[in-house]
């Protein structure tokens, strides 16, 4: 969420990376979001 945050931020600036750039942290962000949840999903039940 931090991630997403700071880049929300950046974009906000008017200094946004690269589209590709940008598209690449979003997808990293969530891929560890997702494998985050995963892996304490079963925890949870």
């Amino acid at each position: 969420a931090g991630q997403l945050a700071a880049l929300y931020a950046l974009s906000q600036d008017g200094s946004a990376p690269p589209p590709a750039q940008t598209a690449a942290a979003i997808e990293s962000a969530l891929k560890a979001y997702t494998a985050t949840v995963t892996q304490v999903e079963p925890l949870l039940r």
